[in-house]
C-alpha cells in the first residue's frame, strides 16, 4: 500500500516549505536558537505515477442496493441508512434537525433549536461597533444621528450600525423560511438528494422586515453517512444597498463530546482575512476551551483561516471531518479554503457580554460546542477602533452571489486521517 505521502501528493494534496532562521549565539535580550524569521513557500510536485493512488479504501466506499430509504412527511425528511445512520431535514426552515451516524452517536446537540443554520451576523467588535454615531450620540440626543443618517447617509457610521439597519444584527438574525424541498435519487450511486429552496429574510423587530437572501441547499447524502452540503446564495436588490456582510456561513450547535479539534490551516493563533500573515499554513490541533481569545471586550474572535478541514472529536476518535469541496465536483479547481471557528458560547453570548467576566463559564466535554463554518467572513481591521476602518479588499460586500459546498463525514477512531482529509 502506497504511504501517506505518496497518497496526498498524487491526489493533489498540498505541501509546504517552512524556511526558519534563529540566533547562532544568545544574546543579552534572548536565547541562542531564538527565532527571528520564518516564511513559508508552497510546493508544487509533478507526480510520476501513470494511475493516481486510491485515497480511499473499498471497504469506505459501500454499495448495497436499497441500503437507503426516504420518509417524506408534512414537516419533515428523514433518510434511514441501512448501516444505522439517520437524516433528518426539517422542511419548514430546510435545515439539517438531525444527524445520527452509522456508529450511532448524534453530531448535533439536539437539545438546541439551532443546530445547524445559515449565519450572515456576528458577534459585534470594538472596531465594528466604532463609528460617528458614537461621537453624535455622545454630544446630542439619540435621534439627530438617525436624522443625519436619512439627510447625509451612513458611510462614516459604524458597520453594526449598518448591519442592524438592514437586518443583520445579532440580536436579531434573519429567519430561515424554505418555500420548496424535493427530493431526488439515483439507486445505482446510492445516494439521495434533497433540495430546499429558501428565503432568509430580516426579523420584525428589525428597523426593515424583508427578504434579505434566497438560498438553495443541496443535500447530497451517501449510504456510508456522508454528507455534501452545496449552498447558493443570492442577495436581494434591497440588500446589496448595504455597505458589507459580516459573513456568509453556517453555524453549527455539535454535541458536547465533540471538542476534541484538528485542522488544516492556517494557526496556531487567530487569524482573519485580514490579520493573517503571522500564521501560517499547517495541520494544528487544539481542544474548544483554547480555540477563542479572552478580548477584554468579548466579540468575534477564534477565527481559522484557508482551511481545507477540520475534524471534530470526542476522546475515543469518533466525530465529524468537515472538509471543503468544490460545488460542482470539480477535483481540478482548486479552492480557497474555508474559516471556522468553536467556542462554548454562543454568537448571542458574545455579543451581549460587556466585558469576558460576563460570559457564560463552561467546561470542555460538558457543553454543547458552537461553530461557525464561512465560506467568507469580513477582515476586523484594527487602525482605528472609532472609525470603519477595514480596508476595501477585506470588506465583504453583498454585491455578488455566493455558491460553496462542503462535506460532513461521519469518523470513528478507527479510521485512518488521509482516507478523511483525501482532496
Amino acid at each position: 500500500r502506497a504511504n501517506i505521502f505518496d497518497r496526498l501528493v498524487a491526489n493533489k494534496g498540498k505541501l509546504w516549505l517552512n524556511v526558519c532562521g534563529g540566533l547562532s549565539e544568545a544574546k543579552v535580550w534572548a536565547n541562542k536558537g531564538h527565532r527571528l524569521v520564518i516564511e513559508q513557500f508552497r510546493l508544487g510536485f509533478n507526480y510520476s505515477h501513470e494511475t493516481v493512488l486510491p485515497l480511499v479504501s473499498p471497504k469506505q466506499q459501500p454499495k448495497t442496493e436499497g441500503s437507503i430509504k426516504v420518509n417524506d412527511s408534512d414537516s419533515k425528511v428523514t433518510v434511514s441508512l441501512a448501516n444505522g445512520g439517520c437524516i433528518v431535514v426539517d422542511k419548514g426552515t430546510g435545515t439539517i434537525i438531525s444527524y445520527r451516524t452509522p456508529k450511532g452517536f448524534e453530531v448535533f446537540d439536539t437539545a438546541g433549536s439551532k443546530c445547524f443554520e445559515p449565519n450572515y451576523t456576528r458577534a459585534a467588535t470594538d472596531n465594528d461597533r466604532g463609528g460617528a454615531e458614537l461621537l453624535i450620540d455622545f454630544i446630542l440626543p439619540q435621534w439627530v444621528s438617525s436624522v443625519l443618517a436619512f439627510i447625509v447617509g451612513t458611510k462614516l457610521f459604524s458597520y453594526s450600525y449598518n448591519w442592524k439597519r438592514f437586518g443583520l444584527d445579532a440580536d436579531s438574525p434573519p429567519k430561515v423560511r424554505c418555500i420548496e424541498t424535493s427530493i431526488s435519487r439515483d439507486d445505482s450511486s446510492n445516494f439521495v438528494e434533497i433540495n430546499a429552496r429558501c428565503s432568509i429574510s430580516a426579523t420584525p423587530s428589525s428597523l426593515r422586515s424583508r427578504e434579505l437572501f434566497q438560498q438553495d441547499i443541496k443535500y447530497r447524502i451517501l449510504d456510508d453517512g456522508q454528507i455534501k452540503i452545496t449552498c447558493k446564495v443570492i442577495p436581494s436588490p434591497h440588500l446589496k444597498k448595504a455597505p458589507s456582510l459580516p459573513r456568509v456561513g453556517m453555524s453549527l450547535q455539535l454535541d458536547k463530546a465533540f471538542s476534541n479539534i484538528l485542522y488544516c490551516g492556517r494557526g496556531p493563533f487567530e487569524n482573519y482575512p485580514d490579520r493573517k500573515i503571522g500564521s501560517k499554513m499547517g495541520v494544528w490541533s487544539s481542544d474548544v476551551e483554547k480555540l477563542g481569545y479572552d478580548y477584554i471586550v468579548p466579540g468575534e474572535n477564534g477565527n481559522r483561516t484557508d482551511c481545507d478541514w477540520v475534524l471534530f472529536r470526542d476522546d475515543s476518535g469518533n466525530g465529524v471531518c468537515l472538509k471543503h469541496t468544490d460545488p460542482n465536483d470539480d477535483a481540478s479547481h482548486e479552492l480557497a479554503g474555508f474559516n471556522f471557528s468553536a467556542k462554548l458560547q454562543s454568537q448571542l453570548e458574545q455579543h451581549h457580554a460587556k466585558h469576558t467576566s460576563d460570559l457564560p463559564l463552561r467546561s470542555k466535554g460538558q457543553d454543547p460546542v458552537y461553530v461557525n463554518l464561512d465560506h467568507k467572513i469580513m477582515g476586523v481591521a484594527g487602525d482605528a477602533s472609532w472609525f470603519p476602518c477595514v480596508y476595501p479588499d477585506y470588506i465583504l460586500k453583498p454585491d455578488q452571489d455566493f455558491e460553496y459546498s462542503f462535506v460532513i463525514k461521519p469518523m470513528s477512531g478507527e479510521d485512518e486521517l488521509v482516507d478523511l482529509v483525501a482532496p
